[in-house]
């Protein structure tokens, strides 16, 4: 425990009542009193520039002064107010007391230098020993009490900086696994054109966005969006299991769209926690001939066609994954040379800017009139663009997953 207190007076007498005051082996007493009585490490000076003198030399050997009584006008020096300026500018801990035979001095002028009204206290002259032994030990136990409140916040931001780090690095794991688990590569097709795009709203902890490109017997392509409900580690592991029986399921004989999320459906019951579900949104398109037959589980609808004439795929749906039995009505067209399907999570549909107002079908139309007779890789580039200009410098609050498959009209025969 800190037990520091320095003295700062002109008038030696005062310095040596300070000194009788509070020295135990002065003081005139029974053994029981004395053996109450508190031992300081006393310091005095006469001066303000020795006071804080005093107090450099003590604060460089890392035995700082907890506490100062300081005497408010010394003639030929520095004056107490300039005293105590100097000396918390070397450490502002110090607990001061303002110590003045002056009763009606005003203490505007110490308190500038205080942030804390607590910090220093205000005695007048003469005072008693009574005061002076209370006020040294309130002094010095507030002193060592802040020390540890500061020692024991240190600590806990140092542990609370460790334990992040820790739970980030994890994070970054699963972020990485999630990943690990969207496909590495993008299959290429004389006739098929595939542009994809998946990035996540927060920096780690992987998300709830999915999607998927699986090559299925007889000449077709699997393709899938999907979102699980909220966001970070949950949605990811929401995600990996919903992945998990997507492909054990999808390489099955005759499982067409429709069948497969009823399927899927009855799989993840519950394997979700509670109150959690996932929408989806799952293609086959037929590479010889350019049929696409879909299924949709409560996910935002497509977009398709080319040049000027683009539309939302509007179809029957069923419910979302995970929270109730039914059936997946499916819906099937017939691609065109040249059209293009656009398949997507609701993280740009519900895209909002400052205004709160969200980006809607309606710009994503737009950008397919504007820049859909591009690669399908440049378009999705061109949306990303158009979405982050829209929200400026705001915090994205949902992922982005984008799939954009052409039908081409250079189709050869494998």
């Amino acid at each position: 425990m800190n037990r520091n207190i320095l003295f700062v007076d002109d008038e030696a007498n005062i310095l040596e009542a300070y000194k009788t005051i509070l020295t135990p082996a002065q003081r005139r007493t029974s053994r029981r009193r004395k053996t109450q009585q508190l031992e300081y490490n006393l310091f005095f000076a006469e001066s303000g520039e020795r006071a804080v003198e005093i107090y450099q030399e003590q604060f460089e050997k890392g035995d700082p002064i907890a506490a100062g009584f300081f005497d408010m006008i010394m003639p030929g020096g520095i004056d107490g107010t300039e005293t105590i300026r100097q000396i918390r500018l070397i450490d502002p801990s110090i607990m001061c007391a303002i110590v003045t035979a002056y009763a009606d001095r005003d203490p505007k002028e110490i308190r500038e230098f205080f942030d804390d009204q607590s910090m220093w206290l205000y005695l007048n002259k003469p005072f008693n020993d009574g005061e002076i032994r209370q006020l040294a030990q309130n002094l010095v136990s507030a002193w060592n009490l802040r020390k540890e409140n500061r020692e024991y916040s240190e600590n806990l931001e140092k542990l609370v900086k460790q334990r992040t780090e820790a739970l980030n690095l994890e994070l970054e794991k699963v972020a990485i696994v999630q990943r690990n688990l969207l496909p590495q590569s993008i299959p290429e097709y004389p006739n098929l054109e595939i542009g994809v795009y998946y990035d996540t709203c927060i920096e780690l902890g992987g998300g709830g966005d999915y999607y998927d490109l699986i090559e299925l017997p007889e000449d077709k392509l699997g393709i899938v969006v999907a979102d699980a409900s909220g966001h970070g580690p949950s949605a990811a592991c929401i995600m990996a299991i919903t992945r998990a029986f997507f492909r054990d399921l999808a390489t099955q004989e005759n499982m067409s769209p429709g069948k497969l999320l009823q399927a899927l459906n009855e799989k993840v019951d519950g394997n979700y926690p509670r109150g959690n579900f996932v929408t989806m949104l799952y293609a086959v398109i037929d590479l010889k001939t350019g049929t696409l037959t879909s299924a949709n589980s409560a996910h935002p609808f497509s977009v398709y066609g080319q040049k000027n004439n683009y539309q939302i795929m509007e179809t029957e749906t069923g419910m979302m994954l995970g929270m109730f039995v039914g059936e997946y009505p499916e819906h099937t067209i017939q691609l065109t040379p040249g059209d293009m399907v656009f398949m997507f999570t609701d993280g740009i549909e519900e895209h909002k800017n400052e205004k709160r107002e969200e980006f809607g079908y309606e710009r994503i139309l737009q950008t397919c009139e504007e820049h859909g007779h591009e690669p399908s890789q440049q378009f999705i580039d061109a949306l990303v663009k158009k979405a982050n200009e829209y929200r400026k410098d705001l915090p994205r609050e949902d992922d982005f997953t984008f799939v954009a498959i052409r039908w081409k009209s250079d189709y050869q025969s494998k």
